[in-house]
């Protein structure tokens, strides 16, 4: 069986990924990620298939949080640790980690939403990080189609907010894995808000 692995860019989401693609090696099915160019030749020592997503423009996908777009440097290292500190300062700016109350993380949250609502066209402010997100799957969809084609997977593990509209069109199946806090994918009035830093048991 071949599993096609499709991860944010992230190394915990990456991890997460990696674990359940080492249970699939074992069992002698084969294993491919589709990675971006800032996470390339990291997947080489676990064996895994390496199916890279290019970004033709060479430029960082709003990842500044909503600054002026940043051309990528030269050299393929200094281009990973853009990328990287890029997606560092989205998640800083996000608010997400911040060490304010409860109250003050969800009021940032809806103060995005409703900033969004009257930007609808992007500028400074609004939820840049899941915009950032949107973005890339505009970039990226049709490669991934390609990918889908070509290597006809048997299987599709998806580790993403945003899933791509070629893996939802696709006959091959899919899975969602989530690697993160699983508040941000539950909606019930019986949970607390995702980010809001309120501690919740699942059983």
């Amino acid at each position: 069986m071949h599993v096609l692995f499709y991860s944010m860019d992230g190394i915990g989401h990456l991890n997460a990924c990696i674990g359940l693609a080492q249970s699939f090696t074992k069992r002698q099915h084969r294993v491919s990620f589709l990675l971006t160019e800032s996470f390339a030749g990291s997947l080489q020592q676990y064996g895994f298939e390496e199916l890279l997503l290019v970004n033709p423009s060479k430029k960082l996908l709003k990842h500044d949080y909503g600054s002026q777009q940043k051309t990528l440097p030269e050299t393929e290292a200094s281009a990973k640790t853009a990328a990287i500190k890029a997606n560092a300062e989205n998640l800083r700016a996000s608010g997400f980690f911040s060490g304010g109350s409860t109250l003050e993380k969800m009021r940032r949250q809806l103060e995005d939403l409703e900033e969004d609502k009257e930007n609808k066209s992007g500028g400074s402010g609004g939820n840049h990080f899941i915009e950032a997100f949107y973005e890339s799957l505009l970039v990226f969809n049709s490669q991934i189609e390609g990918f889908l084609e070509k290597r006809r997977p048997d299987l599709v593990i998806v580790d993403a907010f945003l899933v791509p509209p070629a893996i939802q069109a696709s006959s091959t199946p899919w899975a969602f894995l989530c690697s993160c806090n699983p508040l941000a994918v539950l909606k019930s009035p019986l949970l607390p808000p995702h980010a809001s830093g309120k501690k919740c048991f699942f059983v």
